[in-house]
Order: C-alpha cells, then structure tokens, then sequence
C-alpha cells in the first residue's frame, strides 16, 4: 500500500435497453472490419492486441486484450459498455460526462461516429450536438498498453450556459435484469484532498478484475478557472459508481468559447490480486501506462549556476545582513530598521 500512496503522490503533482446478449440485435452485413494481426493472447496482454471489429454511423465495437467495447444508437441505451470477452453477465456502462445537460452518447444527440486505426493507436470521435453546445468526445486505445484505454471531451457553448454535474461517469450494467445495479468492490485507493486524480479497485461481479480510473486535472485548468473551483476530492469509487464529479457552478460559460471538461483514463486487469505485492504491482504497471500518455508541461531550462552566484551576491549586501556583538548574522526580513537584531 505504500508503493500506491507514493506513486498517488508524485502523481498529483503532475433503465436501459440491452438484451442479455448487447449484440442480440446486431449483424455483421454492413460493417467495416478492421483487424490487426495479432490475436487475443490474454492478460498480460500484448502489442496490436487491439482490434476495431466493427462502426458505422450508428455503432462501434472494439476488442482490446480481454475486454469488448460497445456502442450501438438502438440497443445500449445511450451508454458505452466495458465487459469481459465471452460470457459475462455485466458491464461498465458510460457516457463519458454524468451530468442533467450533457447525455453525451443520447442517440438523437450523437451527429458523427469516426474512426481511425493507426500503427500505435485506435481512435473513436463522438461528436454530439445540443440546442446549446458541440461536444466532442476522442475514445482511444493504445495498441503498445493494450488494457488502457483514454477519453477526452471537450464543449464548445454556442450560447451563454451552465453546466451541472450529478456523480461519477462510470456506472454498473446488470445484463440478466437489464438495468444499473450495485456491484462489489474491494478499494485500493482514492483521492484524498487535492492529491492525484485517481481511484483504484477490485471489481468482483461483472468485470472481475482490478480497475485503475485516473482523471488528469491539467488539461482543465481554463475550465476551473473561469468557475473559481477545484478539482478537490472529485475522484472516487463506490459499490454504485466509479469516476470524476465535474465541479459546477451557476455562472454561464461565455458563448464560442470551447473548454476540455474530462481527460480521464481507465487500466483495466483481470482477476483478483492473489497478495499485497501483487495489488500493488498492478498498480505500478497501470501508473506507467498513464503516465506515457498524460499532459506534461513544457520543463524550462535554468541557468543555475548564474542565479546561484547572484543569490550569493544579494546575501552579502548590507540590506540582508546585520552585525550584532561583533557577529555577522542574515537579516530573517531584508532592509528592516531594526539594525540590532537579526
């Protein structure tokens, strides 16, 4: 558990209509198959173990390491579904954004599926259009960290508007009751304050496997500020949901402007940690993965060496330091009219 609290801490620096079976409805005469050449080889997964099985218009379908990701406009209910290959009887169910005026993936509302399958990358862009705002969503997966998978979504306001958030973005489908259920989790970690944006766990009925959510905060800074708020303690996880609260207020955003109001990335792993070490293994191995691929700011080169022998020089002037019983001492204030004291 330690390694985790280290890692989190460098870190924070930097009702539904799916059937039992989510493909019940669906065929393969008009899709586009993309493939790549390597098979599912299971977890630890490996390189171009990523695969676009099928999109249109109207659905995507993706295959990484043991997991399939789903859309379909008729027969997921305005959700994406994460679950495991073969049969499984639930799944992670998301919309990318929880909030009363956002329903990124509502059919009405989704105007564009796209996709592009490259040497090192997958990427799916959303594209869903309100009376009020353009959202749009980048999905992607990494072909050399298969089992990590990365969404981004940006709002460009075409009026004045506030937005509103309700919880966490990433829900629990029950495929047998067709519904939103409650699942059981085993928590790892979570953010605590102002520290890193993340939450890690064991989920134990549907996905059966160690989940690693991360929501990098940076790339959201225009956003925080234009509604003076903080992402403090956004991120976390519960046996009803998992992911980031995005902060509110009532102030409008201005018209035209666009803001990136999630970038969150989601590590998944199957099958329960057998001890300590190995959770915390997990964790690492998923913290790598995310780190590769997260914002970094630009570093700026510093001549120290030259601030050093200035900072030398402004310490020896008569204004930082002050002669007491014959003893030169530093000045704790600089240029302060006391001169017999330090």
């Amino acid at each position: 558990m330690g390694l985790i609290l280290m890692a989190a801490h460098f870190l924070a620096a930097q009702t539904v209509l799916l059937k039992q079976n989510p493909e019940a409805s669906m065929g393969d005469s008009n899709s586009h198959l993309f493939r790549n050449n390597a098979e599912h080889r299971g977890t630890p997964a490996q390189v171009n173990d990523i695969r676009l099985i099928r999109y249109d218009s109207s659905q995507v379908k993706i295959r990484m390491s043991d997991y399939t990701i789903y859309y379909n406009k008729e027969t997921t209910g305005g959700f994406l579904f994460i679950y495991p290959n073969g049969d499984s009887t639930g799944a992670l169910a998301t919309s990318f954004l929880s909030g009363s005026n956002f329903d990124l993936l509502r059919p009405a509302d989704v105007t564009s599926i796209t996709a592009i399958d490259t040497e090192d990358s997958l990427l799916i862009e959303f594209t869903t259009e309100k009376s009020w705002a353009i959202f749009h969503t980048s999905l992607v997966f990494y072909k050399l960290n298969p089992g990590l998978m990365h969404w981004q979504t940006s709002l460009r306001l075409l009026e004045r508007h506030a937005v509103s958030s309700l919880d966490k973005e990433v829900l629990f489908y029950n495929f047998g009751t067709e519904s939103l259920s409650p699942t059981s989790i085993t928590k790892y970690a979570d953010q605590d304050g102002y520290t890193a944006g993340l939450t890690y766990f064991y989920e134990a009925d549907f996905l059966k496997s160690t989940i690693l959510y991360f929501q990098d905060f940076s790339l959201s800074n225009p956003y925080y500020r234009w509604i003076h708020a903080s992402p403090e303690n956004t991120v976390g996880s519960s046996d009803a949901n998992f992911g980031y609260s995005l902060p509110t207020s009532s102030a409008n955003l201005p018209k035209n402007n666009t803001y990136i109001l999630s970038s969150a990335y989601l590590y998944l792993d199957r099958g329960r940690p057998a001890s300590e070490l190995e959770m915390a293994e997990r964790f690492l191995q998923g913290l790598s993965a995310i780190y590769k691929h997260i914002y970094k700011p630009v570093l700026q080169k510093r001549d120290w060496e030259t601030i050093a022998g200035r900072t030398l020089q402004d310490l020896a002037s008569d204004k930082c330091g002050v002669t007491v019983n014959g003893h030169k001492f530093l000045r704790a204030y600089v240029d302060i009219p006391r001169y017999d004291s330090a």
